[in-house]
C-alpha cells in the first residue's frame, strides 16, 4: 500500500522524455501523498498490519528493563510496536529522502519556471542568463530582456502552453529566440535522476 506511491514516479522518472518540470511536479505530488499517509499513521499502518496478519502471527519481541541496541518501548499491542517502531521511521525517512532529493532540483527550477510562465518576473530570466553565460551568445540585459519579452509575447499567442522543455523547444523558433533556445536545451539535458541519464542534442 504505501509502497505503491513511490512506483509511479519511479517509472515516470526512467522515462527518456522526462524533463526537470514534470520530475518535480510528480516528486511533489508524490510527496504531498505520503505526508498524508504518514500523518494518518495510526489506521494506515491499521491497514498494512491486518493484511500482514493473514495467515501469520505477528509476535512482539520481548522488552526487558535496559536495552542498547534496538528500540525498546512500552507497547499495548504487536500493532502498535510495529507502527512505532519500524512504520513510522520508515515513512519518515522515505519522506526526508525524497525532500532532499528533489529540493536541488526546485532551486534550479525556479528560474527556469520563466521559460513557460506568462506571469513570471523579468528578473528571474536575467538571473537564469547569467548563471549560463558562457552557454549563451550573448549576455547584454537589454538584448536579453527584449528577447524575453518577445518569448512572452510568443507564449502568449499559442494556443496550448507547452508542459515541458522538449514542447517548449518545438514552438521556439532557434533564430529568433538564441538564448531561450538555449536555455530550454539546457533543461532538457539537465539529468532528472540517477535513472535517467544524461542527453545531449
Amino acid at each position: 500500500m504505501s509502497f505503491g506511491f513511490g512506483l509511479p514516479l519511479s517509472k515516470h522518472l526512467q522515462k527518456v522524455d522526462i524533463d526537470l518540470k514534470v520530475a518535480t511536479r510528480l516528486a511533489d505530488d508524490t510527496l504531498e501523498e505520503i505526508k498524508c499517509f504518514r500523518n494518518n499513521a495510526e489506521n494506515s499502518f491499521k491497514k498494512l498490519y491486518t493484511a500482514a496478519q493473514f495467515q501469520v502471527e505477528i509476535t512482539m519481541p520481548r522488552v526487558i528493563g535496559r536495552q542498547v541496541h534496538r528500540m525498546n518501548i512500552q507497547a499495548k499491542s504487536t500493532e502498535e510496536y510495529y507502527r512505532i517502531t519500524r512504520f513510522n521511521p520508515y515513512m519518515d525517512s522515505y519522506i526526508t529522502e525524497l525532500e532532499q532529493r528533489f529540493v536541488n532540483h526546485k532551486i534550479k527550477l525556479n528560474n527556469f519556471q520563466s521559460l513557460f510562465d506568462t506571469e513570471e518576473n523579468e528578473d528571474k530570466f536575467i538571473q537564469l542568463a547569467d548563471d549560463y553565460k558562457d552557454d549563451l551568445e550573448f549576455t547584454n540585459h537589454s538584448l536579453l530582456s527584449t528577447e524575453y519579452k518577445l518569448w512572452q509575447r510568443r507564449l502568449k499567442n499559442t494556443g496550448k502552453k507547452p508542459e515541458n522543455s522538449l514542447q517548449a523547444m518545438t514552438v521556439c523558433n532557434k533564430e529568433m529566440y538564441p538564448s531561450v533556445f538555449k536555455l530550454l536545451q539546457i533543461l532538457a539535458t539537465i539529468p532528472v535522476s540517477t535513472a535517467s541519464n544524461e542527453r545531449s542534442y
